[in-house]
């Protein structure tokens, strides 16, 4: 048989012990290749798969999201890769499966419409989900506890669209035990063909960013779409280092507080930068002591903090006082200011001004979570701007994000996936949590809090009343 193994891939098989052990696949229960196009992730594990029936039986899954048909599934591959390997033979092709002479069976099955049959198929051996950027919460939270037999697999293959999607999240961001992940991509291919380098080649030229996506395997965001583009942010990291501007002026913080089980998240500004993160879970008493944390920080950095007023955060501001009457006795204080942030507001300070040359705030923003957004969007692109054409600007009006932030990308990502939307009235607004619900994607909590922490203030800070135009 002709199995050429790729040496970045070899750690998901055992040949040396083939023999005795009667299977390729390791012990590890979970195998998770991911990256761009031509790594050979595919091929390997159609062909792991044809060689683990051949050795004893088994009962293979493979799985998509969506399988309408047949033709949507890996049956024509696999059997072009059993072929390959000289084990058409012993396999048998029908319409719907693939079966061995020694009772392996290959079934082939969409998750989004057949989990509950899935559900109720006992004793597969392996699963491997193909695609498997795409497969839901819901589908993988349903097919991994149905995976028990002793000894079972999930392979797991997929070029990552969204760093925020489940797969990515569940399997490369926070993997799980007993897990064997490899990222591999064009260049660690030794079978890579030149025509597909050629295509790869073409697209680096014409649209970087998406050349990253397809060729090596970077989870992008829909530019056009988002609020904010992504290469923007992107630009953005370090920028003030890049463009020669300072961390310097009012210290703010944005605070963005969690009910039970989410996450508390605040961001420090100074200037233009943002200078630092920090995120926990929430817990039952957590607003008092999310609220002290916040507290703390701005009073041990001198900064100002801004804080969600909608839901949990409407109970903040008697915290901050207590703190602030609290800390009156010690020599040398001096209170810190905080200001509320709501987002469904449209009561917005100089909404009369103007955002465009005869358009005011109030008539072209559907409320104060779209101007926040936008005009934080405004500052990403003029850095973009600054960056890539020279084009100055005050530095007032750039932005950039400190390399050495924790959890640098995920800000990142979380800041690229709010779309673009419009109210019943045509004004401008950011898309709702709920509908990024709908699209798969959590809670963008480090987005929120880096808006509150950039959306523009009045000064002095005392009085600090949220200032738009």
């Amino acid at each position: 048989m002709n199995y050429d193994v790729i040496e970045k891939l070899s750690a998901h098989v055992d040949l040396v012990n083939i023999n005795e052990r009667k299977t390729l696949f390791t012990d590890a229960r979970y195998h998770i290749m991911h990256g761009g196009r031509g790594g050979g992730k595919s091929i390997f594990v159609e062909k792991t798969l044809a060689i683990e029936g051949y050795l004893s039986p088994k009962r293979i899954l493979c799985a998509r999201e969506i399988q309408k048909s047949i033709s949507d599934s890996v049956m024509a591959g696999l059997w072009d890769s059993i072929v390959e390997l000289g084990l058409d033979g012993f396999y048998t092709k029908t319409k719907t499966e693939i079966t061995g002479a020694n009772g392996t069976r290959f079934m082939f099955y969409g998750l989004r419409t057949n989990i509950t049959s899935i559900k109720s198929i006992s004793g597969i051996d392996f699963v491997w989900a193909e695609e498997a950027e795409a497969v839901s919460k819901d589908s993988w939270e349903t097919l991994i506890p149905s995976i028990r037999a002793t000894g079972s697999r999930i392979i797991v293959t997929f070029n990552p669209k969204n760093l925020l999607d489940d797969t990515y999240q569940r399997f490369i961001v926070n993997p799980p035990e007993s897990s064997v992940i490899t990222k591999i991509n064009w260049m660690d291919n030794p079978f890579f063909p030149e025509v597909l380098n050629k295509e790869r080649l073409n697209l680096l030229r014409v649209d970087p960013d998406l050349y990253l996506h397809v060729w090596e395997g970077e989870p992008v965001a829909e530019g056009h779409l988002s609020v904010i583009n992504p290469k923007w942010i992107r630009a953005a990291v370090d920028s003030h280092k890049k463009l020669d501007f300072e961390a310097c002026g009012l210290k703010r913080i944005g605070f963005d507080i969690a009910d039970t089980g989410d996450n508390c998240v605040t961001i420090e500004s100074h200037g233009s930068v943002c200078t630092g993160l920090a995120a926990w879970r929430a817990s039952g008493d957590e607003l008092l002591k999310s609220c002290a944390k916040a507290y703390n920080l701005a009073y041990t950095t001198k900064a100002v903090i801004t804080y969600d007023v909608c839901g949990i955060g409407a109970s903040a501001a008697p915290k901050f006082n207590e703190l602030n009457e609290q800390n009156n006795t010690n020599q040398g204080y001096s209170k810190v200011e905080y200001n509320k942030f709501n987002a469904g507001s449209r009561a917005l300070t100089n909404g009369e001004g103007e955002y465009m040359p005869g358009v005011t705030h109030k008539d072209h923003f559907a409320n104060a979570k779209a101007q926040a957004w936008w005009l934080v969007a405004d500052r990403f692109r003029n850095t973009y701007d600054a960056l890539m054409n020279g084009t100055e600007y005050p530095d007032n009006e750039l932005i950039s994000i400190s390399s050495d932030l924790p959890e640098l990308n995920q800000l990142i990502a979380e800041l690229s996936q709010p779309w673009k939307d419009i109210d019943n009235n045509g004004r401008v607004a950011v898309e709702s949590k709920k509908k990024l619900r709908e699209r798969g994607v959590p809670s963008p909590d480090r987005a929120d809090a880096f808006i509150m922490a950039f959306c523009p203030v009045e000064q002095p800070a005392s009085s600090m009343s949220l200032m738009f135009g």
